[in-house]
Formats: structure tokens, C-alpha cells, sequence
């Protein structure tokens, strides 16, 4: 959620200050090679970005440097470019030694759309161990609506109980899931640790079941064990229709 308004910002900010500045291309992706200031590198990324057809350039990157950052973020704009010739390569990156390169490349397919890449996905879960990699293969497999999936998810989120991790799997689990998850994602609803665990297993109950357990619409100060409370009264009450 921070890097989709992160990206928001920055995109918003290259319109107001004019796009890409009209450099060209060239002159943009030999600035990026070069910037070693990740901040600058990322500002960078995204007025390339604003040129049309930029994905074969970005892949010749990020199939050719050396340089950690600048494949990471490559595979980044490709995902955004949604160049979908890049899919191999990006599978081929599920498997990289660096997690930012795994979890980039993940994300990437997702952003793709590239359904052939769910079985790499679900294979990439049953061994990662880093978090921002499960977050973002998770997300990715939302993405591609990867209903195949829920069982690896499962399994997944009752391993990672207790950290942010395991809280996108749970909420992944809502988005894909059926009402034949809801036993599993109701025992959630009462972890010892309230926000990760039974808050997002509510909102992923939620999803499902088109209840409302009153989340917040917007921002603001809530208590966040009141949708916890509510998802779990709803839960003792219905619980026997799910069997």
C-alpha cells in the first residue's frame, strides 16, 4: 500500500513538472544506469516511464547490468510498462539470488497480467522466506486471479502468523477465495496478536461474504477491534451454514 501511493505521488509530480523534462530516451536511460542515489534512480525510472514503448530498452537492462539497483527497479518499470514479452525473463527472475530482483519480478507478472506464470508464482511461495517477496507474490497472484493458489496461501499465512507477511496472504486469501475458506480464515479471528491476525482475517471475511463489519470507508481514528468483534459475532452466528 505505501509503494502504490509512493507511485502515485511521483507520477503525479513528473505531470506537473512536465513529464519527462522532453529528454529523450537515450538520455534518460544512460542517467539511470549511472545514478547511484536510489531516490534520484527511482525519479528517474518514472520519466522513462513516461515514453511510449519503453519495455524492450528496460529489458535490455535488466537482463545486462551488473548493478543490483538498477535491475531491480528495471524489472520494476517493466512491470509498469506491462511489456509482456519480458514474462520469461521475469520467471527466470524468480529465481535470482537478491530478494528485490524475486520480489519485483513477481510483481511484475502480476502487473502483466501473465496467467502462464501462476504455477512459478505458487512454486516461488513454498520456498521464500523473505517477507516483501510473499507480500509481493501474493499480491501478484491477486492479481491474476490465481483461485489455484488458495491452498499454497494457506498454508503459507499459518506460517507466518505474526508479521505484515502473513496479513497479505490473509487478505489475498479473501480476494480469492470462496466460502469454503471461511472456516479457515474465522480461526483467525482469534489470534493473540489483533492487527496480524484477527483484523485482517475479518477484512478477508468480509470479501468473501459481502458483509459489513465496519471498516473504515476512509481515514480517520477507528478502534480496530470493533470489525474484529463484529466479524467474529457474525461468525458464531453462521458458522453452522459453513460446515
Amino acid at each position: 500500500m505505501k509503494r502504490q501511493c509512493l507511485l502515485g505521488f511521483v507520477i503525479a509530480a513528473l505531470f506537473c513538472s512536465g513529464s519527462a523534462n522532453g529528454q529523450d530516451l537515450g538520455t534518460l536511460l544512460s542517467k539511470f544506469k549511472a545514478e547511484t542515489d536510489l531516490a534520484r534512480k527511482e525519479r528517474l525510472l518514472y520519466e522513462i516511464l513516461q515514453h511510449s514503448e519503453v519495455g524492450p530498452q528496460l529489458l535490455a537492462l535488466a537482463e545486462t547490468t551488473s548493478d543490483a539497483d538498477t535491475k531491480w527497479l528495471a524489472i520494476r518499470g517493466i512491470g509498469l510498462a506491462k511489456y509482456e514479452k519480458a514474462a520469461p525473463f521475469l520467471i527466470r527472475c524468480l529465481g535470482h539470488k537478491r530478494h528485490l530482483a524475486r520480489g519485483e519480478a513477481a510483481r511484475a507478472l502480476g502487473e502483466i497480467r501473465y496467467r502462464p506464470a501462476i504455477p512459478s508464482l505458487i512454486h516461488l511461495l513454498r520456498r521464500e522466506k523473505d517477507h516483501g517477496v510473499i507480500e509481493e507474490t501474493s499480491f501478484a497472484l491477486q492479481l491474476l486471479q490465481a483461485n489455484e493458489a488458495i491452498p499454497e496461501l494457506k498454508r503459507v499465512a499459518s506460517s507466518h502468523r505474526s508479521c505484515h507477511a502473513g496479513c497479505c496472504v490473509l487478505l489475498a486469501i479473501g480476494k480469492l477465495g470462496t466460502e469454503s475458506d471461511l472456516p479457515f480464515l474465522a480461526s483467525r479471528l482469534y489470534d493473540p496478536d489483533l492487527m496480524n491476525g484477527c483484523y485482517y482475517a475479518a477484512q478477508a471475511i468480509e470479501m468473501i461474504t459481502g458483509e459489513d463489519f465496519g471498516f473504515p470507508k476512509g481515514s480517520g481514528i477507528m478502534n480496530p477491534l470493533r470489525p474484529v468483534e463484529a466479524a467474529r459475532k457474525w461468525w458464531e452466528k453462521n458458522q453452522s451454514k459453513f460446515k
